[in-house]
């Protein structure tokens, strides 16, 4: 889509990178939420054996198995409590929400002067302004700038199949969350019969 002055199309830039960077903030609280639920339902099955064991319930598998995958549990609450400290998702979502607040400002301060049809005196400091932003904070990935594309329709008018695709990579990026939980899941059903 063409703009027509110099403000509008810096106006639209602020725009798409600020639908991005909330983009990018839901993505990381939601990976927060899916690393908080692993570590929570991997100790809570961790507790199901010994307690099941405590008050003498017939379980399906011999005790070797058992102590077994209760030491592997403790490895994927370990493991996944690593990644959460290191991704830091809490955090970076907050800092790339604080990113897409400047920029709402910013796009504030730009949106009286699109009609502009050239530059005056503030273009270049709105435009240094807009690029400071950007380099003080992290970057958006490329399945933000999909959900983008969606929520912008009208603007970027993406392909029928294009919602699908998203999805599809978007729920890619919690595979592992959901292969971990999976496999307890079955660990617990295949230990009381119920598989």
């Amino acid at each position: 889509m063409a703009t027509d002055t110099p403000y509008k199309d810096l106006h639209d830039r602020i725009k798409k990178t600020t639908k991005n960077r909330f983009a990018a903030q839901r993505r990381l609280e939601h990976h927060n939420k899916a690393v908080l639920w692993t570590i929570t339902l991997s100790s809570i099955f961790l507790l199901i054996t010994p307690l099941a064991q405590g008050f003498e319930i017939e379980l399906t598998q011999d005790k070797k198995t058992i102590d077994f995958v209760q030491i592997l549990l403790t490895i994927v609450i370990l493991a996944v409590s690593i990644i959460l400290s290191m991704a830091n998702f809490a955090v970076r979502g907050e800092r790339i929400h604080n990113c897409g607040m400047e920029l709402n400002s910013l796009g504030r301060k730009v949106y009286p002067k699109v009609n502009l049809e050239d530059k005056d005196e503030d273009y270049g400091t709105l435009n240094q302004e807009y690029d400071e932003i950007l380099r003080r904070y992290e970057n958006h990935t490329k399945v933000d700038f999909m959900r983008t594309k969606i929520e912008m329709s009208d603007y970027y008018n993406p392909p029928f199949w294009y919602r699908t695709v998203f999805t599809l990579r978007y729920f890619s990026e919690f595979w592992l969350y959901i292969a971990i939980l999976s496999c307890e899941f079955i660990w617990v059903a295949k230990l009381f019969g119920a598989i």
